[in-house]
């Protein structure tokens, strides 16, 4: 299977599905789970004094991570985004409040660039997730029309009128 020019595209159709499987392989809880537990040990290395930037990767790939967990978990994702921000907001406020106690020390700059980091990975774990589901044909919410909030196995009609029990 050759992806060159020549093959005019054929090939691609035939390799799509080989691709989504490796993709949806991938994605699954315990590989986001073991990429939790990197991106947590590469804030434990001893690299914040020597590389400058690497704070922000640091919080750029927590950022993507969690929400990588969440999409995963069938979050919708605009809560994924509300949530990522929340806790990234209120992690940061920690830092900030008590540099001295538990946290590395922090000022207000450093503060607001780390939310951005947190909110660019999520962000682009979002988009991401995003363009794989509409490659594969599916809504952003894994293909659940906004009202069916039910889950799959309920065998309740889907009804919109209440029940008239006299």
């Amino acid at each position: 299977m050759s992806l060159t020019r020549e093959s005019n595209g054929a090939d691609v159709q035939r390799t799509a599905p080989e691709w989504q499987f490796v993709v949806a392989s991938i994605a699954t809880r315990r590989t986001l789970a073991i990429a939790t537990v990197f991106a947590a040990a590469l804030g434990l290395l001893p690299l914040y004094e020597s590389v400058w930037w690497w704070d922000l990767l640091t919080h750029t790939l927590a950022g993507a991570v969690i929400t990588g967990w969440l999409l995963v978990s069938r979050w919708r994702i605009t809560a994924v985004l509300l949530f990522v921000a929340y806790c990234s907001g209120a992690w940061e406020v920690a830092e900030y409040a008590t540099p001295t106690y538990v946290f590395i020390a922090g000022n207000p700059t450093d503060t607001a660039l780390n939310v951005m980091c947190n909110f660019v990975g999520s962000a682009t774990a979002v988009a991401a997730f995003g363009l794989y589901q509409s490659r594969l044909g599916r809504t952003a919410d894994g293909g659940r029309s906004h009202n069916a909030r039910r889950p799959y196995n309920s065998r309740r009609p889907e009804s919109n009128t209440a029940s008239t029990d006299d």
